[in-house]
């Protein structure tokens, strides 16, 4: 085996190490660019995850202040079935007093500007 001087094989070593060096330095480099990559994605996907979110809360909120509650809502329809009883009663006394066909008509015009006036309640609101 021939001897090789000191600085030569030295040499040697640290070019064969320092490309070594070099490549792991650029793999380094390529996976810390990626990981920045995946990072800014997330952020990404995070951000319109939350927009959608903020857009389906605002939603649920503009829903749920235009309605009314299930109390209110009783009240104005128990309100309603006492209209529609009197009209009943105030129909079954007219039947007697005039004839059928009138009290029919009475009763379905009463009947459509209290439905009248249910539609606009609900839509008002």
């Amino acid at each position: 085996m021939a001897e090789v001087p000191l600085q030569e094989w030295v040499e040697a070593r640290l070019t064969t190490h320092g490309a070594q060096l070099l490549a792991l330095e650029k793999r380094i480099q390529d996976v810390d660019e990626r990981a920045k990559e995946a990072i800014r994605e997330a952020r990404d996907a995070a951000s319109a995850a939350a927009a959608r979110q903020n857009e389906w809360r605002a939603t649920v909120n503009d829903v749920a202040s235009t309605k009314i509650d299930r109390s209110t809502a009783e009240a104005r329809f128990d309100a309603l079935g006492d209209r529609i009883s009197l009209l009943a009663k105030a129909v079954d006394g007219m039947q007697g007093k005039s004839s059928g066909i009138g009290a029919s008509v009475s009763l379905v015009i009463s009947l459509l500007s209290l439905a009248a006036v249910v539609i606009f309640e609900l839509l008002r609101k």
